[in-house]
């Protein structure tokens, strides 16, 4: 496919709000232009990441704008409305990260090179936290005819027979995701408390 074409389809699901496609897209685009290169140098792999990386952080951005409205549930329709596209938007961020980490490993990427590009954009980017902890240590909530196709296509993604994708990343980092976790949590009861007693 062209790159013409490719950035094209990717403006469109983009506007189309098909996010996951789009980063499909973008994601194909990043890593045909990488090839165009005369030589995978290490310096080549490295921006490339790094441009993975950022397209990952617009998507993921891009699926909380709709977030940022404030609900107004006058009905319980619009509560069941207002929770329908909550989890919506968490299976879009789900869906992109599983994305980011399956090209990440198709690549030959390393893997604390994505540790350390997550660590310094966790302050920066508010859904990031919890992504990455619905994604890595949260169990899907497929039902069993999915479970079992899961199984059957045997994909680490799609929790297969292959490694879980919290297998793929160092002990340290996994514990530094669920410190920060725990830490964040605290800190919102606290502020809860806080603000109940005043």
């Amino acid at each position: 496919m062209s790159h013409i074409l490719l950035f094209s389809l990717t403006q469109v699901n983009l506007l189309a709000g098909n996010l996951t496609q789009a980063f499909d897209l973008s994601l194909q685009l990043i890593v045909k232009t990488a090839a165009l290169e005369a030589s995978a140098t290490d310096e080549v792999q490295r921006r490339t990441g790094e441009q993975i990386f950022e397209a990952f952080l617009f998507y993921l951005r891009a699926s909380t704008g709709e977030a940022a409205e404030a609900a107004t549930p006058a009905e319980e329709d619009e509560e069941d409305d207002e929770e329908a596209r909550q989890l919506a938007r968490q299976l879009t961020r789900r869906q992109l990260l599983e994305r980011l980490i399956s090209c990440w490993q198709d690549q030959g990427f390393s893997f604390v090179h994505l540790e350390s590009l997550f660590t310094r954009s966790l302050a920066k980017e508010g859904q990031l936290l919890q992504t990455l902890v619905l994604t890595l240590f949260k169990p899907d909530d497929r039902g069993e005819e999915e479970e079992e196709a899961a199984r059957r296509a045997n994909s680490p993604m799609l929790g297969g027979g292959g490694p879980r994708l919290v297998d793929l990343f160092t002990p340290e980092f996994c514990l530094r995701i669920g410190d920060t976790c725990v830490q964040e949590v605290g800190e919102e009861a606290s502020k809860w408390m806080r603000k109940r007693h005043s």
